[in-house]
This record gives C-alpha cells, structure tokens and sequence, in this order.
C-alpha cells in the first residue's frame, strides 16, 4: 500500500488526539500531568477524577498505574473518550451502566458538561482539570471548583491549569482548533479558588503553551515540600526548544 493510501487511514486515528491540542504534543502533555501527580504524591492505590479527560491524553497513563477501580473521568463529548479507549489502550468499552460508561481496569466515565459531580458518590485524593480553565468561562470556572470540593477529603489535592493574562471572561465552554483561549488575571483565579473554600498555590511545572500551574487544597496548612523531579531540564518546552 503507498504512504498516499494510507494518510486518510492516519488522519482519522489521529483525529482524536488532534481534538484536544496539536497531536504532535499529545504523548509530552499527558506524561507531565502524570509525572506531576506523581511528584505530588499519587500512588497507585489512590482515587483520581479527571475532569474533562477527553481522549485520554493522561488517561492512558494514569488508568495502567492506579488499581482496579481508582479512575473516573468526566467528559461531555463521549466519542472522545470511545476513541481514547480503543485506540489509546487497546480495549473495546463496555455497554453503558446507567449514566455510566466502564472502561478497562474498571475505569468509569460520566457524561457530564456542567461539572456536576453529585451524582459520582466518592470522595477522591487527587483532582485533575488539565487546561479545561482555559476555556471556560468565569461561571463555569466558579461552579467546577465548587463542585470539585464536595468530592474532596481534608488531604486531597487538586491541581489544574489556567493561562494567565487579562481577564478573558466568555459566554461558553469553547475548545477545539480554531478556539479563543481564556485568561485570568491571578487576583481573580486565586478569588474564584477563595470563594470556593479552598486555597491555592502555584507551582513551577513546565507547560508547552506556558499555561501555570496551581495546586489547590482545602487545609491552607496542607502545603509540605513537594519532592519534585528537577523540572529544570526539561524547560526547554516552554521556550522554543533553545
């Protein structure tokens, strides 16, 4: 078969992955969210939420290493998450249960768009909304971290991403290609965090877009010293590979 006939065959496998971002950064984005979580302290015998998972850009790490049962991830778009499954990890997703989708080692998926987490029924310890702040807009952002403290235990940590800059606030959810990126001035990201009843620290983590980093608690005294991997060697994602 030549290399002609089969670009269409490529393109669709990488539609997916081309959803969430340039497919070229798919594999880097989702091992520094792990790699992240992993510096803050994820084992694999923790309970994890990923909101907005998507196609499983940390998904497809982060559901091998937990055990049976710890990963649910919430998303709107299920097609995203049915690619991500089969492509990503090689396995066929099961029927729905009710409102739920069950994935391989006993992950879940809730079709969920307003961040109402209710209905999940678990307390998790670690949060993860990897540049989902990005493109929402200050209601939803306000009504995510809200949410996101009801399914959060005194030592939970939540870590999320925004891109800072002037208050950028929109009218909807957007995302995909083409898409405006929202931004937040760090007075009102850190009011918003405020007024959900938790409190927020940035940490110094590469980001290829240059969006920060924050990690979020509900006990302001819940900020040890985190045994980071020295993030300075790989700095070269934030400024043009130099």
């Amino acid at each position: 078969m030549s290399g002609n006939n089969q670009l269409p065959e490529e393109a669709k496998l990488c539609r997916h992955r081309r959803a969430v971002g340039p497919p070229e950064d798919y594999d880097v984005i989702g091992a520094l969210q792990f790699m992240l979580l992993v510096n803050l302290g994820l084992r694999d015998t923790h309970y994890l939420l990923d909101i907005g998972c998507g196609s499983l850009r940390a998904g497809k790490l982060l559901i091998p290493y937990l055990n049976p049962g710890r990963y649910v991830g919430i998303e709107p778009h299920m097609n995203l998450v049915r690619d991500g499954v089969a492509i990503e990890l090689g396995h066929d997703i099961a029927m729905p249960r009710g409102a739920v989708l069950e994935g391989p080692k006993g992950s879940t998926f809730w079709g969920i768009g307003d961040f109402d987490l209710s209905f999940i029924g678990l307390k998790f310890d670690f949060v993860l909304a990897h540049s989902i702040f990005t493109h929402a807009p200050k209601r939803m952002i306000e009504r995510c971290l809200a949410e996101a403290s009801k399914v959060m235990h005194k030592d939970s940590v939540f870590a999320f991403t925004y891109m800072h800059g002037p208050d950028f606030i929109g009218e909807k959810f957007e995302s995909g290609p083409g898409s405006v990126m929202a931004t937040y001035t760090e007075k009102t990201m850190m009011k918003m965090v405020s007024d959900a009843k938790l409190y927020a620290s940035h940490i110094d983590w590469p980001h290829p877009y240059g969006q920060l980093w924050v990690i979020v608690r509900k006990d302001r005294s819940k900020f040890p010293a985190m045994r980071f991997c020295d993030a300075a060697v790989i700095h070269h994602i934030n400024n043009g590979g130099h």
